[in-house]
């Protein structure tokens, strides 16, 4: 898996590279101040027992704590370290939690825990027991530890090195949190391109590409506690992802369209409620049968829904609606192959069974705002609709107006500017409603030139 960041004037750009594939993308701007992991003293400002929440001042904005646990003994004006378990998403404050917990690169540490637990896809028993004693003799059981993946037949030295590091981490910040008076930042988990690179579950990194050397040499010295990296490499270019040809890719994720191969593409369509995945597969070649290359097309396209999915960070209910099969255990095979696929997300997903007409189900983990919400506004022409109206019924209510002014005023010139480009057919309602109304209208249109400008991502 290899990692691309370039350094910019106003925001840094993540890219994750996985099988020559770009899988994960995101933009880092100085302003973005509040991210998971972080851990703040804190004072509780307000607690309401009916939504068994509690509103505390991090002293660089509110936040709140939603759960029995964190409520429990709780009252006005306590003072807590708090940790954030997922940012604000557009107006919500960000969601904190008191089950602190520091990630070391074999070890995750939970200060206020008590046991020794291991990650799931850690299979070999004799291997955990045998650990477990070693851990329980040498470090006893005042914090509670979970062993990664990563650390599956690492000695028992370099795991309790890992572990010894946590503890110094943990001891700092008890020291922090005892000075000053003021609500404030006491720990940084990991900075936010961490963070990415984090999120997207690599074993190693083959390659991290960056186009600023002090950046790669900060990212190099803070990852190598915590994950191995195989090739470090600068590239002495402003523009990095030009240079490795992403700017074309990422531009392609503000697209409904995707296309797939020659005979299939996806639609991506977000709204409020869900976002739509339509698979289309226009040109397919049906020699095989209806059912068989229904099922030959879905198992392509899933591989390109699922990585759009990824890619453009979508969460809460996703639809795809695939071709239909009728055969049940076509189906499974569908299902269980997106299933596959969503285990290399970094957030918890759920699939459920496909519909009579197609439409599969995914339910995604929402921690923040997807690529569009964070990098989109709305069209100050359609309003965020994607349409204006039809020349014929933006002219005609053009008229509608100029007549009315007309009629109240004196004027005969007006300036307008008008959301549409010069052509025949707008430049003729012009002059129709020029010579009806008896006035001269001087009109700016846009200008198709200044919309083809190369726009740097």
């Amino acid at each position: 898996m290899d990692f691309i960041i370039e350094k910019g004037k106003a925001f840094d750009k993540l890219a994750c590279i996985s099988d020559e594939k770009l899988i994960r993308v995101d933009f880092v701007s100085s302003s973005d101040s509040i991210t998971e992991g972080n851990i703040y003293r804190s004072t509780v400002k307000k607690i309401n027992q009916n939504l068994n929440s509690a509103i505390v001042d991090l002293g660089i904005c509110e936040g709140y704590l939603q759960d029995n646990y964190s409520l429990v003994g709780l009252k006005k004006g306590d003072e807590l370290l708090l940790q954030v378990k997922r940012p604000g998403i557009k107006n919500k404050m960000p969601k904190l939690t008191r089950e602190l917990s520091l990630m070391g690169r074999y070890c995750v540490m939970f200060p206020y825990g008590k046991d020794i637990n291991f990650s799931n896809r850690i299979e070999d028993d004799s291997w955990k027991l045998e650990l477990k004693a070693y851990l329980k003799q040498s470090i006893g059981t005042s914090v509670g530890i979970v062993i990664r993946t990563l650390a599956y037949n690492v000695s028992e030295n370099e795991i309790k090195s890992d572990i010894d590091k946590l503890f110094d981490i943990w001891n700092g910040i008890e020291k922090q949190s005892k000075l000053g008076l003021n609500n404030k930042l006491i720990y940084t988990q990991y900075d936010p391109i961490e963070q990415f690179i984090f999120k997207s579950n690599p074993e190693s990194i083959d390659k991290l590409i960056c186009n600023d050397k002090q950046l790669l040499k900060h990212i190099e010295n803070s990852l190598k506690s915590k994950i191995q990296i195989i090739t470090p490499t600068f590239i002495d270019t402003e523009f990095l992802f030009d240079y490795l040809k992403l700017t074309s890719q990422i531009r392609n994720l503000f697209q409904k369209k995707v296309e797939v191969n020659n005979n299939i593409s996806l639609f991506v369509e977000s709204t409020e409620a869900c976002h739509i995945i339509d698979v289309n597969s226009g040109n397919a070649n049906y020699k095989l049968g209806f059912e068989k290359n229904a099922l030959e097309i879905n198992l392509i396209a899933a591989d390109e829904a699922v990585r759009q999915i990824l890619l453009r960070d979508l969460s809460g209910i996703i639809l795809i609606d695939f071709m239909d099969m009728k055969e049940n255990q076509n189906k499974i095979k569908l299902i269980n192959k997106v299933t596959e696929l969503l285990k290399k997300d970094g957030k918890k997903s759920s699939v459920t069974s496909i519909t009579e007409l197609g439409i599969m189900q995914i339910i995604r983990k929402r921690d923040k705002e997807n690529i569009y919400e964070r990098y989109t506004k709305s069209c100050p022409l359609c309003d965020g609709l994607g349409k204006v109206l039809t020349d014929e019924l933006y002219f005609n209510q053009l008229f509608i107006e100029l007549s009315n002014a007309t009629k109240h005023t004196n004027q005969k010139q007006f300036k307008i500017k008008i959301p549409y480009i010069l052509n025949e057919t707008t430049k003729q309602y012009l002059n129709d409603i020029e010579n009806e109304l008896n006035i001269t209208i001087e009109a700016e249109f846009i200008d198709v030139k200044k919309l083809t400008l190369k726009a740097h991502f």
